[in-house]
């Protein structure tokens, strides 16, 4: 049984093209659809997962084939404060949520059964202690924030498995997406062991070639190479070798709120702008407006009152009798509100700590935990399924699991309901 599976699953690859004719169509007959065009080279093509250029694996340099550049990415994450903010807000919520290794759940299985069988379970407490500090540098609370650093920014957390002389993962090493770059084969999909799959980039030049790992496609764990690594984006896309990551999907709007907090910047560090213009009499000439000048700037001299002084000009009036403001007090608009809710939309955060708030309180907080729940949970499960692909591909235990712990609620009303809701469930005792 096992030679017949290794044969299928050996020639399973092997493409087999339908004919090219199609059955009861007369090309002669009235209003035919007419045969389709044969294809072209079909035997050695075959389906295609999309269209691209012939040579991909030659342009190498990460981003290399596509518009906006890593360095962009990174620029644009960057350069708006509030851009950088709703990043360090959801790693923060993750960090906050509590995780946990547990046996994977049998069918059937009482609560009581699964806790007794966890306790005997000898890789719970191996994954955890590994979890404790997956580099053997940083912990957990520290080790995930750089791995969702890399998820938001570039859409390409990569995670390499380091292993000691026996074959066996000790390390978990988070590798910058930047400097990979994703190969395919010749259906456009990622290359399966031994072939490589990715090549790691640095200093422009192609150093290693890294195989595709991860999954659980063989439980002995000797068997897995040191040269995987685990390229995990949140959102791939199809036509693409690239992640599409929240900054790329409004790097647009990113580059307006960039360029509009700089010009602000500016205004308050650097303006050209004056304070304000005073007419001088008619008549003063040049020289007569420069001396009035340095004496009125004479008596206003300090570093700071440089930035608030008139300045005299020639032209019509009594002298004192026709200062022209240039500034305005604000240079705040409905601009901003829109790029704040822009930026935390796309992040899945609420924006209500940024902006007016319209409507009532209960309303507003409503919409609030909904932003929050419809954001951070599914980047909680894309962690979530990535740690499993790792505990069962190269750390070879497929009998337990990484999850994260349900959040605290810190509504004392909502928290005494869903306890009651518990107890009448009889997941918790009244005691």
């Amino acid at each position: 049984m096992g030679l017949w599976k290794a044969a299928a699953e050996a020639l399973s690859p092997i493409y087999k093209p339908s004919g090219t004719l199609i059955a009861g169509v007369n090309p002669g007959s009235w209003a035919s659809p007419q045969q389709p065009i044969s294809p072209v080279t079909q035997l050695a093509t075959g389906v295609r997962t999309w269209d691209f250029a012939p040579g991909k694996n030659l342009q190498f340099t990460p981003r290399g084939d596509v518009a906006i550049t890593f360095g962009q990415l990174w620029n644009c994450s960057n350069s708006f404060d509030l851009c950088r903010i709703a990043i360090e807000m959801r790693k923060n919520q993750i960090v906050n949520r509590p995780w946990l290794i547990r046996v994977k759940e049998q069918p059937g299985e009482k609560k009581k059964e699964r806790l007794a069988r966890e306790a005997k379970t000898p890789n719970v407490a191996r994954v955890q202690e590994l979890l404790k500090y997956p580099d053997g540098y940083h912990p957990f609370d520290k080790w995930i924030r750089m791995w969702v650093e890399q998820l938001l920014t570039f859409d390409a957390p990569c995670v390499y498995p380091v292993r000691n002389l026996l074959g066996d993962v000790f390390q978990l090493r988070i590798v910058s997406g930047s400097t990979i770059t994703p190969l395919i084969d010749q259906q456009g999909f990622v290359p399966m062991p031994p072939s490589p799959a990715f090549q790691q980039i640095i200093l422009g030049i192609p150093t290693s070639n890294l195989r595709a790992g991860g999954g659980p496609k063989d439980k002995n764990v000797k068997e897995w190479t040191t040269d995987e690594l685990i390229y995990s984006p949140m959102n791939p896309r199809v036509d693409s070798r690239w992640g599409f990551g929240p900054v790329e999907q409004i790097i647009t709007t990113l580059s307006i709120a960039s360029n509009r907090q700089t010009f602000l910047l500016d205004y308050y560090r650097q303006g050209n702008v004056p304070e304000g213009l005073l007419n001088m009499p008619e008549g003063w000439s040049a020289q007569q407006i420069k001396d009035f000048q340095n004496w009125f700037d004479s008596m206003l001299a300090g570093n700071l009152g440089k930035r608030r002084r008139m300045i005299m000009v020639p032209g019509g009036g009594k002298a004192g009798n026709s200062a022209q403001f240039t500034k305005t007090e604000a240079l705040t608009d409905n601009t901003d509100e829109y790029l704040i809710r822009v930026v935390f939309g796309c992040f899945g955060l609420s924006a209500s700590a940024y902006v007016r708030q319209v409507g009532h309180q209960s309303t507003n907080k409503e919409g609030n935990d909904m932003a929050q729940e419809q954001g951070l949970e599914p980047v909680l499960a894309h962690i979530e399924t990535e740690m499993n692909r790792i505990i069962e591909g190269p750390l070879g235990c497929d009998d337990v699991e990484f999850a994260f712990a349900d959040a605290t609620e810190v509504d004392p009303l909502k928290k005494s309901q869903v306890d009651v809701a518990y107890i009448n469930a009889g997941v918790y005792t009244r005691d």
